[in-house]
């Protein structure tokens, strides 16, 4: 498998940014796809459970359930999704998956920077598990993957906002 180039990682970036740049009203400082967290290993036993017990219907109420649960965890975001961090505030942005590639779609949710923390990294195998604690005391987990952009928007994400 090739490994992409410190121009060609630059490059994904500039346009990815400019992207979510076109949605938000603030500087976009950096930005990074997440979905809900799943995990693989149950999530494919319990579908396997499912299908032997009720066939492709017992399948698809397993998954539909399984999402239903990691949806929760990650406070009702949708199925993937952008964070991007501005000066001011992390915003949440719907990310559309199609065959042609992703979209940025509508705002789904905000928070000011300064209030949110970084409660927790779990970095395993290709994906990275980021729980973040939000202003109101709840706390969502989601995942992207694990690679150095990744890892790069974490640390964005970690910095304290410099006071004005």
């Amino acid at each position: 498998m090739r490994m992409p180039s410190a121009a060609d990682v630059e490059k994904a970036t500039a346009e990815w940014l400019a992207r979510v740049q076109d949605k938000c009203p603030e500087q976009v400082l950096g930005a990074c796809l997440f979905a809900p967290p799943r995990n693989e290993v149950a999530g494919r036993a319990a579908a396997l459970g499912g299908s032997l017990t009720g066939g492709l219907l017992g399948r698809r109420l397993v998954r539909a359930a399984e999402k239903a649960g990691n949806r929760d965890r990650a406070g009702g975001l949708p199925a993937s999704f952008v964070l991007a961090v501005t000066p001011e505030n992390v915003r949440v942005y719907e990310s559309v998956v199609s065959r042609s590639g992703s979209a940025i779609g509508p705002e789904v949710a905000s928070w000011e920077r300064a209030r949110l923390q970084v409660r927790g990294v779990d970095r395993g195998g290709a994906k990275t598990t980021l729980t973040l604690g939000l202003p109101d005391g709840t706390a969502i987990v989601c995942s992207a993957g694990t690679h150095d952009y990744t890892d790069r928007f974490v640390a964005l994400l970690k910095t304290e906002m410099v006071p004005r």
